[in-house]
């Protein structure tokens, strides 16, 4: 059985859709596989975007675009953990496609 794609760019606008216009944010959950920096294989199965700074002096948020990394919440752990981007295998069951 074929596996559904995603496009990057239309995972990221799934992920963006969920903000609510007004200022509120809700964080909708969705489940991501990825690979870690070892070569393993990780899934989360109920994470949503992280509205926290990322730590450290500044305390600036993670910018996609230049450091191709993703500020994401665990919502069965309670934690926030950053991906990279180009290392992500599958969004809700959708193997995702990094070509542009």
């Amino acid at each position: 059985m074929l596996r559904k794609l995603i496009k990057r760019r239309a995972m990221f606008a799934d992920m963006h859709q969920k903000d609510v216009p007004g200022g509120l944010r809700v964080c909708a959950s969705f489940s991501i596989a990825y690979r870690k920096q070892d070569g393993s294989l990780s899934r989360k199965r109920r994470v949503g975007k992280s509205f926290k700074k990322v730590p450290g002096q500044s305390g600036f948020r993670t910018n996609i675009g230049h450091n191709h990394l993703l500020l994401l919440h665990d919502f069965d752990t309670n934690e926030d953990f950053n991906i990279h981007i180009d290392l992500i295998v599958e969004y809700n069951g959708m193997t995702v496609d990094h070509r542009v």
